[in-house]
């Protein structure tokens, strides 16, 4: 495995861990599989395939996963994105397509390059905000 994949992998790992010390009861992150996988096959004659399978979404994020908002009463699952970049690596054209395609579905999508500051800066932030967006629009609807 090259240091770069090692260390993409490493990223998620403990910003995983962290996040399951940090908001145990608010925020669970699930890993995505995608990409090209092969699948081995033995035929009855005992002949060995090693048959692709395409698995996922091109450009779909690392880890999606549910926040919980705390609205008093009740707590909204609001479904999140979370894409990590290692170093200086950037995102594909299908990640920004697929970056793309959340924001017009509304849905939080997040490009973590440090763990600190994504779960003590920017997802506090962003669900506070959407927190209060759906307060509002509560108030204006009811």
């Amino acid at each position: 495995m090259n240091e770069s994949v090692k260390s993409h992998k490493d990223l998620i790992t403990q910003t995983k861990l962290l996040a399951g010390k940090m908001y145990y009861n608010t925020l669970r992150l699930f890993d995505r599989n995608v990409g090209l996988f092969h699948k081995k096959r033995i035929s009855p004659e005992n002949i060995i395939d090693y048959s692709p399978i395409s698995i996922g979404i091109p450009g779909q994020a690392d880890n999606n996963g549910f926040y919980l908002i705390d609205l008093i009463d009740v707590k909204i699952p609001i479904m999140i994105e979370v894409e990590y970049k290692y170093g200086k690596d950037k995102q594909r054209k299908e990640q920004i397509d697929w970056e793309n395609f959340c924001k017009s579905m509304n849905v939080p999508y997040f490009l973590v390059r440090d763990k600190n500051e994504f779960l003590t800066k920017e997802l506090p932030c962003r669900m506070e905000k959407m927190k209060q967006e759906i307060i509002q629009a509560v108030k204006r609807n009811f």
